[in-house]
């Protein structure tokens, strides 16, 4: 049968991008996912490197190719992670819409990335770009930051919510089949200004009417902080994961594409997971 977890691991072979392939290949192990390695290359870098302006470009994409493979094969030897269902892949072009695109080609349902690079990746998350990818795809992204060790992944796991939970059908599969969000408390955590009423009920309901089965937690902080409060409480709770779910036209929406979030993302010390509406 057809393998129905699937994950792409972009990388720039920065130590910031390491962290991530190697934190990607453990989950993926645990998970029993197949693993795709992209390395996004300029077109024209490889006349660059031979000096001449005409050369064939295929011949150098397929050998960078087969240099990502062996540089995959001895990173796993060298950290011990054993894999089978795995692929590499070069392509050329920009990185945003080479991982977009690849993404979307292969199947994957989730994007696993440093939360810093350099080069072309850094772009993703530190400029312009990042909003592409994150306006234009609507697959879920783990960030990884820096140093951070699969043995410190644990099964608590905070979703940062207002409560309006359209996620799409790649989020939702993720609920459905990935272990690490099936198994652990997820609790949703709902930063509100006090101005109105809460309608703990009406959560309560659609919680359990989306995410039926899993163990979950309700969590209500009254302030108009909502960065500090977030990352205060997922600091205090042990939480190895926090899931965000940028909304259009709403504040969260504004909050995040605005970049006030990706500041969260940087300071926390363990991965952040984006998920997407429907």
């Amino acid at each position: 049968m057809e393998n129905d977890k699937r994950m792409l691991i972009p990388i720039d072979f920065s130590p910031a991008a390491e962290d991530a392939l190697r934190f990607g290949l453990q989950l993926s192990v645990r998970e029993r996912a197949e693993v795709i390695i992209l390395h996004v290359v300029s077109p024209y870098e490889g006349g660059l490197q031979r000096f001449g302006p005409v050369y064939d470009f295929g011949v150098y994409l397929a050998e960078k190719k087969q240099a990502l493979g062996e540089y995959v094969h001895r990173f796993m030897a060298d950290h011990g992670i054993r894999k089978r269902s795995l692929q590499v892949l070069c392509d050329s072009g920009a990185p945003a819409q080479i991982i977009i695109q690849q993404a979307a080609a292969i199947g994957s349902q989730l994007i696993i990335m440093g939360s810093r690079g350099s080069g072309n990746i850094s772009k993703i998350l530190l400029g312009s770009t990042s909003q592409q990818v994150l306006a234009q795809s609507n697959i879920p992204m783990m960030l990884i930051p820096p140093g951070f060790g699969f043995a410190g992944f644990n099964d608590r796991i905070c979703f940062a919510t207002d409560f309006h939970l359209k996620l799409n059908r790649v989020s939702m599969h993720l609920f459905r089949q990935y272990n690490f969000l099936r198994k652990g408390l997820l609790e949703f955590v709902h930063v509100h200004e006090g101005k109105q009423e809460i309608e703990e009920e009406k959560h309560a309901a659609l919680v359990d009417l989306l995410f039926g089965g899993l163990k979950t937690k309700r969590k209500y902080i009254c302030s108009g902080a909502f960065e500090q409060s977030v990352e205060t409480y997922v600091r205090s709770s042990g939480a190895r994961l926090l899931i965000l779910l940028p909304h259009q036209r709403n504040f969260l929406y504004y909050l995040f594409f605005r970049g006030h979030t990706l500041p969260l993302v940087k300071h926390l010390s363990h991965p952040v997971l984006i998920l997407y509406e429907a």
